[in-house]
């Protein structure tokens, strides 16, 4: 399968048959709680976001408020988790087909940045681009990493006018993504 936010077409780990229950709780500051027990992570988000689980391969999809009416794409972050087991590859590994991939399904692409960095005490990459989908002309940020046979891909996906100012709501939830047992 491939996962066309992620760049990547190894077999995501989770589906309709093995997704476990996730719970979500509302804070006082307007985000919620969630926590996603099959995938193994928590995060916080806006209160005033969609989410939707399982959806295109993602354990979960945040879709940010449509701004009018005739607001065609919705701003958003997702978590895809994809199991590595059967093909297991070292971080490295995971980031050179993810780029392959990325230039292969996207047209107009620009890679801006990638770097090695350090994601929730984990070696990671984080690969900033642009290109078109479709109709759209569309910036992502991608975070993965790779850790016991899975590879965790947080992407957030905007149109290019809109990605600085969305910016400010996404990085709160990636800074608050944990792993968790």
């Amino acid at each position: 399968m491939i996962i066309s936010f992620s760049g990547c077409s190894i077999a995501n780990k989770n589906n309709a048959s093995n997704i476990k229950k996730s719970t979500t709780t509302t804070t006082k500051s307007g985000f919620i709680n969630y926590s996603n027990y099959d995938s193994g992570f928590k995060l916080t988000y806006p209160e005033t976001y969609q989410k939707q689980e399982g959806t295109m391969g993602t354990a979960v999809l945040l879709l940010s408020p449509k701004e009018s009416p005739s607001d065609l794409f919705q701003e958003n972050f997702n978590v895809a988790v994809q199991d590595l087991s059967s093909q297991p590859m070292t971080l490295d590994e995971y980031n050179d087909i993810s780029i392959s991939q990325i230039k292969q399904t996207r047209a107009d692409l620009n890679i801006i940045s990638s770097e090695k960095i350090t994601f929730d005490d984990n070696p990671a990459y984080k690969i900033v681009y642009t290109g078109k989908q479709g109709q759209y002309s569309l910036k992502w940020m991608q975070i993965f990493t790779v850790i016991n046979n899975s590879a965790y891909i947080l992407t957030y996906t905007a149109e290019i006018k809109q990605y600085d100012s969305y910016l400010v709501t996404m990085t709160p939830i990636v800074e608050s993504f944990k792993f968790v047992n």
